[in-house]
């Protein structure tokens, strides 16, 4: 990887780690409710999008802060970037019409809020705002800086191999409250990661590199994962390998897109001062 690139990635694990760290061990000693730890969980968030725009102003002076920017644009939209940004919600449906075929009965809010403790204000407050603060401030890291550095000098498969790694690495401190730790759900933690970032990357060169598409895949992601642990998540989980294969078979590991894969964009905007 390049200079800005490794930069980047140290910089996110930094801020994150830092903060998510410092309050599940503040948690640990009494000094902090769960529910306290989960609103400081979302500032975590703010690692990728810092780290992006430090790296952009260092490595490519104010005018890489505005191609920054410039990625949260809707020009570029297309039919198929926006089919695969809102496929989530489409195979959330799905699960939602089997559901009865697996649990013998409708699926209830009931149990989602059983399953997350959802007891009060400040509970729904740190359980819905993830979805957003994530979902958003991600993208700007992941997608808006990293992955055109990578693609840069990678075919898009390779280069999301490359980014699922560190990307999943970076979720490890999660583990420790949020996620349950064992083998077989860190593999299919790791899997499903591959997974999306096959679909994100695929979007986003189908966009022509607006983070926009990777922002709505990202947030209705997260609200069809979050309704259902059990049955519906499986559904979605299952055809977004689907989806993903398709992918790679229609469009090949090169692009993942039927037009150029988007690469360094910061070098063209640095050139053209």
């Amino acid at each position: 990887m390049t200079k800005p690139a490794w930069t980047y990635v140290f910089i996110t694990y930094l801020i994150t780690w830092s903060i998510t760290l410092s309050g599940f061990f503040l948690y640990k000693g009494g000094s902090m409710t769960l529910d306290q730890l989960n609103l400081i969980y979302n500032v975590g968030a703010l690692g990728p999008f810092v780290a992006a725009i430090v790296c952009a102003r260092i490595f490519y002076q104010p005018d890489g802060v505005r191609t920054l920017f410039g990625t949260l644009r809707f020009s570029g939209l297309g039919t198929k970037s926006l089919a695969l940004s809102l496929s989530p919600l489409v195979f959330f449906a799905l699960g939602w019409l089997l559901y009865p075929l697996f649990a013998g009965h409708w699926f209830s809010f009931d149990e989602t809020r059983r399953q997350f403790h959802l007891t009060n204000s400040m509970s729904y407050f740190g359980w819905i705002l993830p979805f957003i603060t994530y979902s958003i401030f991600e993208e700007f890291g992941w997608r808006g800086f990293l992955l055109p550095h990578l693609q840069e000098k990678y075919a898009a498969l390779h280069a999301t191999g490359i980014l699922t790694v560190i990307w999943a690495c970076w979720h490890l401190p999660f583990f420790l409250w949020r996620f349950q730790f064992t083998a077989f759900i860190t593999i299919g933690f790791f899997f499903s990661i591959y997974v999306g970032a096959i679909i994100l990357t695929s979007t986003f060169n189908f966009s022509s590199g607006s983070i926009v598409s990777t922002i709505l895949f990202h947030f209705t992601n997260n609200i069809a994962a979050a309704l259902d642990k059990e049955y519906i998540v499986a559904v979605v989980s299952t055809c977004f390998v689907f989806q993903a294969i398709y992918v790679i078979r229609k469009y090949k590991a090169d692009n993942l897109a039927d037009r150029p894969r988007v690469r360094n964009f910061y070098l063209t905007a640095s050139a053209q001062r």
